[in-house]
């Protein structure tokens, strides 16, 4: 929270900062299952995300200004996992470290439960974060 309990904060680059919980990730979370403040705020602003039979959204939340924490809904677009990825290529995110058979790799040693994010980061030479993206399938979505 900033200093006057807001949970938002209006920056200079005209975003909406979430200023509440961060997930490992760096995207504003809420609520009991860490609900991504971003795409509840599109939500709010534009209606509900078409949804599969398991609950998940069909569609991602991507955002315009390539600021995690912006929850200002016109700067948030949706788009498919191909889309996010070809963002994060041209927004210069993409890690040119992986590949198919490193992704594979890190997803099955991440299953064993002996490696963390945080360990697997330095194996590959990436952080965290991205091996989290890599797992939970934000990005490198078509590689099984």
């Amino acid at each position: 929270m900033n200093k006057n309990g807001a949970k938002v904060e209006n920056t200079q680059t005209c975003c909406w900062e979430w200023t509440a919980s961060t997930g490992t990730d760096g995207y504003g979370v809420f609520g009991i299952k860490d609900r991504a403040a971003h795409a509840f705020s599109y939500e709010l602003a534009y209606g509900p995300i078409e949804r599969d039979e398991d609950g998940k959204r069909k569609l991602w939340v991507l955002h315009e200004c390539d600021n995690r924490k912006c929850i200002r809904p016109d700067h948030l677009f949706l788009g498919t996992a191909k889309d996010n990825t070809h963002d994060a290529a041209i927004k210069g995110r993409l890690s040119t470290k992986m590949n198919p058979d490193k992704v594979k790799t890190t997803r099955e040693l991440y299953k064993t439960g002996k490696y963390s994010t945080v360990a697997l980061g330095k194996i590959f030479g990436v952080d965290a974060s991205t091996i989290w993206e890599i797992i939970h399938r934000r990005t490198w979505a078509h590689v099984e």
